[in-house]
């Protein structure tokens, strides 16, 4: 009985530290994008090591002969459920061709969009606006500098920081129903710089028939990877990871059977202890 105690308790702190080890995992990503004339430094970063290792998918090059063009067909609106663990729609994609407001914003898989043009009232429908601000040379302003968005970046709310040469931005300065994480660093116009949305609010905003389907970020991006700085490139980096999910990570063999060996060994050290006294 004592070895079987010590066995099932040995058992059980191997299982939490295989839990307490869990990490973000390699995935697939589908990249939305008219072609890749602009944006192919994104996932070129993404399929890279320090990227995470993902495989990425782009839209105009699927496997399987998808466009994921206007209108979505029932075995397209099932791949983006189920073949993706991520979408991210490039600033690179052209509105009128991926205008399927319903079959975009329905899907149950995290998106990320770094389209303004797409997030507008006669497309996706994500803001109340119709309208962009094309921004450049300016400066983010961190709303809510403990987002995800912002990991390991030191910052507080209300701090400043240079992301990109250039971006393309809602006319908008509240997600509405979303959280504004970061804004346009500019006291008249302070637009939508990022937004995030948990997938529980039916609706993006109140007039709207529109609403996530799942996890939704906004990051207004460039369409070039080179265009975004170190820190553009860090707060894309993070969204991307806080968007995919986190599972048990086993350890390496050799680490775990030291884990293993050490934890058996311990327990029973305890129980021939306690079998002598």
């Amino acid at each position: 009985m004592a070895i079987r105690k010590a066995a099932v308790g040995a058992f059980g702190a191997i299982i939490i530290f295989i839990v307490v080890s869990g990490g973000v995992r390699a995935s697939v990503i589908l990249w939305v994008a008219t072609d890749d004339s602009t944006d192919r430094g994104y996932t070129d970063y993404l399929t890279s090591a320090v990227g995470g290792g993902h495989t990425v998918t782009r839209s105009h090059a699927h496997p399987s002969g998808y466009d994921f063009k206007t209108p979505l067909l029932p075995a397209e609106k099932d791949a983006l459920d189920n073949d993706f663990d991520l979408i991210i729609v490039s600033r690179n994609a052209g509105s009128a061709p991926y205008n399927d407001p319903d079959g975009w914003n329905g899907t149950t898989t995290p998106l990320l969009l770094l389209n303004a043009f797409i997030s507008r009232n006669n497309y996706w429908d994500w803001f109340k606006t119709d309208s962009t601000t094309e921004s450049n040379l300016h400066s983010m302003r961190a709303v809510d500098a403990s987002d995800d968005a912002f990991g390991g970046m030191g910052l507080s709310n209300g701090d400043a920081l240079y992301v990109a040469d250039h971006a393309n931005l809602p006319a908008a300065n509240n997600p509405r129903s979303g959280d504004l994480i970061a804004r346009l660093d500019n006291s008249k116009y302070p637009r939508i710089w990022i937004a995030r949305w948990t997938g529980d609010e039916s609706l993006f905003y109140a007039e709207t028939d529109q609403g996530p389907g799942g996890q939704r970020v906004f990051f207004g991006a460039p369409a070039s990877w080179d265009d975004l700085t170190d820190d553009g490139k860090t707060i894309f980096n993070n969204l991307v990871n806080s968007l995919i999910p986190t599972i048990a990570v086993v350890p390496e063999p050799s680490a775990f059977a030291m884990w293993l060996i050490a934890l058996v060994s311990l327990a029973l050290f305890h129980w021939r202890k306690r079998k002598a006294a």
